[in-house]
């Protein structure tokens, strides 16, 4: 994989790494469906809807970014419906 120089206020990746720090890049962020109570979802699972969210900000940057190239993803839900709690 070839190195890429990025300069900015923190100094060069080199430095960084020099440093302990690690860069950190948000690629982009999404939001699942959300029903009514006994809407026509009720009965998706929460991790099904959290895997479709994921799939398409995977496939909505995958130009730009390889699905390879991600080393950590953060996603989590708020709300669950009573069934499923």
């Amino acid at each position: 994989m070839p190195r890429i120089e990025m300069t900015g206020l923190a100094g060069t990746h080199d430095e960084k790494e020099k440093n302990g720090m690690r860069e950190v890049v948000i690629v982009d962020m999404a939001r699942s469906a959300i029903g009514r109570h006994g809407g026509t979802i009720k009965n998706v699972p929460f991790w099904d809807l959290l895997g479709q969210t994921a799939r398409a900000v995977v496939e909505r940057n995958k130009p730009s970014v390889s699905p390879e190239s991600y080393d950590y993803v953060i996603m989590g839900h708020v709300k669950q419906n009573t069934i499923r709690a």
